[in-house]
């Protein structure tokens, strides 16, 4: 990373502020350009040549630092982009013009989740100030508030059906929130009190939620009964997918696991691969492909029908907090201030080269 007056040349990002990112997480890694292919461990990284376009919001004006990105999601069929971070503001982006369109100002701490509703219309937004805010899309405004809770929500999932909300964080319970009733409808006992993870089964009989101990709990809904505990970390959890099909769950975090779960049957779980780093964020982009992307900078591409990791995205020079994908991107956000759009190929895994078609970004 080189720096002038104090001010990283490739970020934008002060020294203080980058180090002091990395001191209170633990998450960002500065790497020199020299080791940006080489693993934790030294081996060699063979990068994946998927082609990506980088994104980074401008600062308002009389601001210096440019805000890492640790929230992101895409509205459904659509190619409006929400990113947020550490600046308190949520960026609103039109992916095929790879620019921002609007930034909605509201909370006044740290973003850490933001979620599209399934019919694209509300965007709900989570913060360290402890407010769970949801925002009229069209219309880029703030149109109802939870207010200021008693402990910060770090995880926002809608259900597939727009209905309701899940939202869990510093505390042992998960709420799910009635949205047309505007109240709480159902609170679930966690197994800690320190949660970074939650999912939905797509069928929305399934919720799961995890965090510090490694202890992924699962209930079934809408009765918000007990189903199991699965303990197959040791440290904590940072991310939670069920499978496109709803057949298995897959769990990794800080322990550099990576756990899938076989939700039905009598099957039991199975570790991929030990990772070289820590999991901070993880999407499906297929129905058994799943990418993580972590603390040594490096966006992983596993085949989980084959047990294995079949690629390898290079390009961020912080860690990666934030994976989205759709149809045809993979969407990234880091702790190095910008956003990535990947095009999925995935035939690229296989060391096939890409046409010209292939490359083109869309």
């Amino acid at each position: 990373m080189r720096w002038r007056d104090g001010i990283s040349i490739e970020s934008g990002c002060s020294r203080r502020h980058w180090l002091a990112i990395a001191c209170a997480t633990g998450c960002a890694t500065i790497v020199s350009p020299q080791s940006l292919l080489l693993g934790q461990s030294g081996e060699p990284v063979v990068a994946t040549p998927w082609p990506s376009r980088s994104l980074q919001a401008t600062p308002k004006a009389g601001e210096r630092r440019v805000p890492v990105v640790t929230a992101l999601d895409v509205r459904p069929n659509d190619p409006l982009l929400a990113s947020a971070g550490d600046d308190h503001h949520v960026y609103l982006w039109d992916m095929r013009e790879g620019c921002v369109l609007d930034r909605l100002e509201g909370h006044r701490d740290w973003i850490l989740a933001v979620a599209f509703s399934p019919q694209g219309d509300m965007l709900a937004t989570a913060s360290n100030d402890r407010r769970v805010i949801f925002w009229n899309v069209d219309e880029r405004r703030a149109i109802h508030e939870l207010g200021e809770g008693r402990h910060v929500v770090t995880r926002l999932v809608w259900s597939h059906d727009g209905r309701w909300i899940a939202g869990l964080g510093f505390e042992d319970c998960l709420r799910i929130y009635d949205f047309e009733a505007k109240q709480v409808a159902r609170v679930l006992k966690c197994p800690d009190s320190d949660m970074r993870a939650l999912a939905v089964s797509p069928d929305d009989k399934l919720i799961a939620a995890a965090g510090r101990n490694g202890i992924v709990r699962v209930w079934r809904l809408p009765e918000g009964t007990h189903a199991l505990d699965l303990r197959p970390h040791h440290r904590r959890v940072r991310a939670l997918n069920f499978s496109p099909d709803g057949a298995y769950l897959v769990s990794s975090g800080e322990d550099r696991w990576l756990h899938v779960h076989p939700v039905n049957g009598d099957e039991t779980g199975y570790d991929l691969p030990t990772l070289t780093s820590k999991t901070l964020a993880a999407t499906f982009y297929g129905p058994h492909h799943l990418a993580t992307g972590g603390t040594d900078n490096l966006i992983r591409l596993w085949d989980l029908a084959q047990c294995k990791q079949v690629g390898t995205l290079v390009g961020h020079t912080g860690s990666v907090a934030a994976l989205v994908a759709t149809t045809s991107l993979l969407i990234s956000g880091s702790f190095d201030t910008t956003v990535r759009l990947w095009t999925i190929v995935p035939n690229l895994a296989k060391d096939r080269s890409p046409t010209t078609r292939e490359r083109v970004w869309r």
